[in-house]
């Protein structure tokens, strides 16, 4: 097999991942996504011909055919088919590959046996497709971008079925699945003259999401601050508090420092005293009351 050491540019892949991220599996309707990408990669590689065979061009002459470059080199042709194959399978799901593996198949017969049963679906898979696209609501999404590419994924894949999903439509699609905080904005967007395209109603309510995130942010800055300084007055009827401390020890030393009505501790046991007291165990009359000790004879 000494032909095979010929250099040929796909022997230089060596992570077709890096390639094809899509991973075809049966439900998610990526199908057309991943043919087109694989295709793109094949022919960037000149393998196209061991899974679609030539056409001929415009000038009525073939492309090179695989006969020509089995009789050329078939070493290399038979390898360069089972690497093809390997991108193949490295690239499907467990269920897809049992669905078409078979023994001795080459890279054209897993190829065409995938078309088969894809196309084959496709009626059921655009009912499923269909349900799906009419249940996106908003509230199932962290934030308004994954909301939107949710809708246009489905209706791309509803496309790539036979049944395209026109842009107005998506549209209707995205302000009947708003919550009640973003209704205003798809009022506005619904009523819009021409009506917007599916690019705009994204991008306002992006900038609605960041314009009410901004608010939040503000009034939450303010309600911590007025926690703060109420806290500090030990104001507690405020509901907003900053991380609670224990209050106990700058309570007594303010009053140690001011006279009037004091304020002490003694053994754990709060109290107040009036007059002249500081608050603390001795002073005036806001000493902290003896407790009788009596000792056992």
């Amino acid at each position: 097999m000494a032909e095979t050491t010929k250099f040929h540019p796909a022997l230089a892949v060596n992570n077709i991942k890096n390639f094809i991220p899509v991973t075809l599996d049966m439900e998610s309707s990526q199908y057309n996504y991943w043919a087109t990408l694989f295709k793109i990669h094949v022919r960037a590689y000149q393998v196209l011909d061991h899974i679609i065979p030539p056409t001929s061009t415009a000038t009525g002459k073939k492309t090179s055919s695989s006969k020509d470059a089995k009789t050329e080199d078939k070493d290399l042709w038979d390898y360069l088919d089972v690497i093809v194959l390997q991108w193949i399978y490295g690239t499907i799901t467990n269920d897809v590959l049992l669905t078409i593996l078979e023994q001795d198949a080459t890279a054209m017969d897993a190829w065409n046996r995938l078309v088969n049963l894809f196309h084959d679906n496709k009626t059921s898979r655009a009912v499923h497709l269909e349900y799906q696209l009419s249940q996106v609501r908003l509230d199932d999404f962290p934030y308004v971008v994954a909301y939107c590419q949710r809708i246009k994924t489905l209706a791309d894949q509803l496309g790539n079925v036979g049944v395209p999903v026109l842009d107005a439509r998506r549209v209707l699609v995205l302000c009947s699945g708003l919550n009640s905080t973003y209704r205003g904005v798809g009022r506005l967007i619904q009523h819009s003259k021409p009506l917007k395209s599916f690019s705009d109603a994204r991008s306002t309510l992006v900038m609605e999401e960041d314009t009410l995130n901004n608010s939040a942010a503000r009034e939450y800055d303010s309600a911590l601050i007025v926690g703060t300084h109420t806290n500090s007055s030990n104001d507690t009827s405020n509901t907003v508090h900053p991380p609670r401390h224990n209050n106990n020890h700058h309570r007594n030393n303010h009053h140690k420092k001011n006279g009037g009505r004091g304020r002490g501790n003694h053994n754990g046991h709060d109290y107040k005293g009036h007059g002249g007291g500081h608050g603390n165990t001795h002073g005036g009359r806001g000493s902290a009351p003896q407790q009788q000790h009596q000792s056992s004879p």
